[in-house]
């Protein structure tokens, strides 16, 4: 008697959706065998998707202006790999200091699986500044001579006014921001003449 069989017919399998990979065969339709027939496999492959990430500096001091924006391309489930770290340090060296950055990075990092979703890593750094001053003095001579033939009356009246101020330094850009000049001691006081 001939082979009889309620279920020789395999229904369709629609692949599983993995988030971050696209599958080779979206399907494996329908199949209808025999008692003779060789044992079926199919295989279904799942490639890795590209992903996205982006690394951002920027200048919150010069109002938030974006030094820097990196991208970086890749695909599901590979290391991002970019050096983060050496780009700040680059800026460090220029005199930026660190108001935020990402907890989360590191080079090692691999690529999310959700295509749609950007990485974004925000690096936001302040001019470092440093305190500076500077000092004057002003002198005032007053010499008594003789006109007739320009020698020495009586001895030389000499005071000085001394000047300070302070200010902070950019060290990105090198710019001082002075204070303005103080002085204990800017008022010369009238002085008369020897008699």
């Amino acid at each position: 008697n001939p082979w009889v069989s309620s279920d020789s017919t395999f229904n369709a399998v629609t692949s599983p959706v993995l988030t971050g990979y696209s599958a080779d065969k979206l399907s494996i339709g329908s199949e209808t065998v025999s008692a003779t027939d060789a044992d079926l496999v199919h295989v279904v492959t799942y490639l890795q998707e590209g992903q996205n990430a982006r690394f951002i500096f920027i200048d919150k001091t010069d109002g938030n202006k974006e030094l820097l924006r990196h991208d970086s391309t890749g695909l599901t489930g590979d290391a991002i790999g970019y050096d983060a770290k050496g780009q700040l340090d680059a800026y460090l060296a220029q005199g930026y200091v660190v108001d935020s950055q990402p907890t989360s990075y590191d080079p090692n990092q691999i690529y999310t699986a959700d295509a749609s979703d950007l990485e974004e890593f925000i690096y936001v750094l302040v001019h470092g500044t440093e305190a500076v001053s500077e000092t004057e003095s002003v002198t005032r001579t007053i010499n008594y001579i003789y006109g007739k033939d320009q020698s020495q009356a009586s001895p030389s009246v000499s005071e000085t006014a001394h000047f300070n101020r302070t200010g902070t330094r950019d060290q990105v850009t090198g710019v001082i921001t002075y204070n303005p000049w103080v002085s204990s001691d800017s008022t010369f006081n009238a002085v008369t003449s020897p008699v």
